[in-house]
């Protein structure tokens, strides 16, 4: 096993989302740099048939470099073998970063949701993280249409200031990784 010396992304951003100030992020080149290997381990990941399902900050970890390592695989599954693929069933995950298809939420308690497809959750909690290290911050509390923020999101609009303040190219990649599912 590999010794991951500077830890969690997630401390790399604040030790807690409450502690740091909206719109204190990572600098642009470095969102881009590890958005690119986290893109390149999921695609990985993928190739081989297996979707991680809680893709989150604090799974991420890096090296002495500052590489980007993907890590807790407790909630991964085969989504495709011998080149069939399987709808999945099972919610988890963590909340925030959950995909809309894969949750109904009641009270902040993840429910049963519908039959998805596994590459499409990985690809929406990679959006989540692109738009965590462009602002700081989540683009909204959880993606579910009783969401105000979301709902106002899903029809195109920028729901809140944490969206406005993206620079051009900021808003054109996280639109694009969210709306990609």
């Amino acid at each position: 096993m590999e010794y991951v010396q500077n830890g969690e992304l997630y401390n790399l951003i604040g030790p807690t989302f409450s502690d740091i100030e909206p719109g204190v992020s990572l600098p642009e080149n470095e969102c881009v740099r590890l958005f690119s290997q986290l893109l390149e381990g999921v695609e990985y990941l993928h190739s081989l048939g297996i979707v991680h399902r809680d893709l989150k900050l604090e799974n991420l970890l890096l090296d002495e470099n500052n590489d980007l390592k993907i890590t807790d695989f407790g909630l991964s599954t085969m989504f495709r073998h011998n080149g069939v693929e399987r709808l999945l069933e099972r919610t988890c995950g963590s909340i925030p970063y959950a995909a809309p298809e894969a949750s109904i939420m009641n009270n902040h308690q993840m429910l049963a949701g519908q039959k998805h497809k596994g590459e499409p959750i990985d690809i929406w909690s990679c959006g989540i993280i692109l738009f965590i290290m462009f602002r700081g911050e989540m683009p909204w509390d959880v993606a579910a249409n009783k969401s105000n923020e979301f709902s106002r999101w899903a029809k195109g609009e920028y729901p809140n200031k944490r969206w406005e303040a993206l620079n051009v190219t900021q808003l054109g990649l996280s639109n694009s990784v969210l709306n990609d599912k």
